[in-house]
């Protein structure tokens, strides 16, 4: 029963959840919005 107790009790502990950073670094991205073009009527 202690060895069924201790063996609970490590894998209990390994099990636990572990926190984590991730920290991802990379070029900034440029977006340009260019107006649209005026469309004529009665084409």
């Amino acid at each position: 029963m202690t060895a069924a107790t201790n063996k609970m009790k490590s894998v209990t502990t390994a099990a636990n959840p572990k926190d984590t950073v991730e920290i991802l670094i990379s070029q900034p991205i440029r977006v340009s919005v260019k107006p649209a073009t005026p469309k004529t009527a009665g084409k």
